[in-house]
């Protein structure tokens, strides 16, 4: 082999020594792209977690709101039954014939 032989080989060598680069750099950005929509993923997730926690919370106070105002008024109608209860709950039923 001469020079011209040796130098062909030389410039193969690089050649294939940058296109391993090139394709190293590509794996590189495609493994960076990757981790980069995982992260977008995962921030989405955790928004549509929120969203729905925040959800769950609007609907679970409205309902309370809805059983405390109903229960607060069969309380509230319930102690005035007691009270009316209580004031007449010396009367008796009785008959015309027993007095």
């Amino acid at each position: 082999m001469g020079k011209m032989g040796k130098m062909a080989i030389t410039i193969i060598l690089i050649i294939i020594i940058i296109i391993i680069i090139i394709i190293i750099i590509i794996i590189i950005i495609i493994i960076i792209i990757i981790i980069i929509i995982i992260i977008i993923m995962i921030i989405i997730i955790i928004i549509i977690i929120i969203i729905t926690i925040i959800i769950m919370i609007i609907i679970i106070t409205k309902h309370m709101h809805y059983c405390i105002q109903n229960i607060y008024h069969v309380y509230y109608t319930t102690q005035w039954n007691l009270i009316i209860f209580s004031k007449f709950s010396h009367m008796t039923l009785t008959s015309l014939d027993e007095k």
